[in-house]
């Protein structure tokens, strides 16, 4: 999926006034913007290589695991499910928990899942290994390129928000371009290596962080558990359909059925939200004519980005 969201006025838990923000760092020390867009863009480059790179790669992976085509299916489905049904809840473990420390989680959950699918044993618990260093990844994404817009927004000064937000996007965005060309050079080495090149971008992300001086934020108040279920089953539900409609086919029962249980799913959340005291979505967002403008653009760009990129690559 590619990794571009629309920017709103505020984004949602981005403190508004002094006190929900505690310096990371020791009194009179500063944060360092240019640093902290630095490792952001190591950390966030780590996915956008990574949808490609992986897809690219996978009957390689497969040849050599002797996997089967339903296994290296689930092991590249499994990063979009975790993405799609954790998405929004990492967005909101963002705002609660502070966009510093969700960072470093994401970042340090994505390289784990990497390591892990990089070291995959051979046999018959192969699939099954990288099925869930594939769901590692996709929740690690969940947590930190939410909390990575967040964290761009409070650390840098508006007077140069607006270059540092285009360079953030830009380059992460072109990174997605480098799969191809990585993978065709690591995968007749070792196709372990597609893995593996992101832990230097791990740990050089990780280690600017640290050193920033990045702000902490955070905002004490209630995860709404209901309205993280509800979303993520429809969404789950949703993405699982349309991948298996090349298996099962447009016609098929199985196929529709899960729509519709992601269509309710979806409906009751957005009851569920309606009426939450803190809701994980506020709802208010879509009020805002630029914001629904740039989420139905970014929507569709990246549904025509999806569908056409392989079928370049190849």
């Amino acid at each position: 999926m590619a990794q571009l969201v629309p920017a709103a006025p505020v984004p949602v838990g981005v403190p508004t006034s002094g006190g929900d923000v505690a310096s990371g760092s020791a009194p009179g020390v500063r944060a360092r913007p240019r640093l902290v867009l630095v490792g952001l863009i190591l950390a966030v480059s780590m996915t956008t290589i990574d949808q490609t790179i992986v897809s690219l790669t996978a009957p390689t992976i497969a040849r050599s695991l002797g996997l089967s085509a339903s296994g290296i299916e689930w092991a590249i489905n499994a990063y979009l499910l975790a993405a799609a049904a954790l998405f929004q809840l990492g967005g909101r473990l963002s705002d609660v928990f502070g966009y510093r420390r969700m960072v470093i989680v994401g970042s340090a959950l994505f390289l784990a899942g990497s390591i892990v699918c990089g070291l995959v044993p051979g046999g018959s618990a192969a699939a099954g290994v990288l099925i869930a260093g594939r769901a590692v990844q996709g929740a690690g994404m969940t947590a930190m390129f939410p909390s990575a817009v967040g964290l761009l927004f409070v650390t840098v000064p508006a007077s140069g928000r607006a270059s540092s937000m285009a360079k953030f996007f830009s380059i992460t965005g072109a990174m997605t371009a480098l799969g191809p060309i990585l993978g065709s050079w690591l995968a007749p080495i070792n196709w372990r290596l597609i893995f593996f090149v992101n832990v230097p971008l791990g740990l050089a992300a990780l280690a600017a962080l640290m050193v920033a001086h990045v702000p902490r934020t955070r905002r004490p108040a209630r995860i709404d558990l209901a309205g993280a279920t509800l979303s993520g089953a429809g969404m789950f539900l949703l993405v699982f359909a349309l991948q298996k409609i090349g298996a099962w086919g447009w016609g098929d029962l199985r196929v529709w059925t899960l729509v519709a249980l992601g269509l309710a799913a979806l409906v009751a959340f957005v009851a569920t939200q309606r009426r939450a005291r803190e809701p994980l979505l506020d709802l208010r967002v879509f009020a805002d004519r630029a914001f629904c403008l740039a989420t139905a653009a970014i929507a569709f760009s990246s549904m025509a980005f999806m569908a056409v990129f392989y079928f370049l690559s190849v």
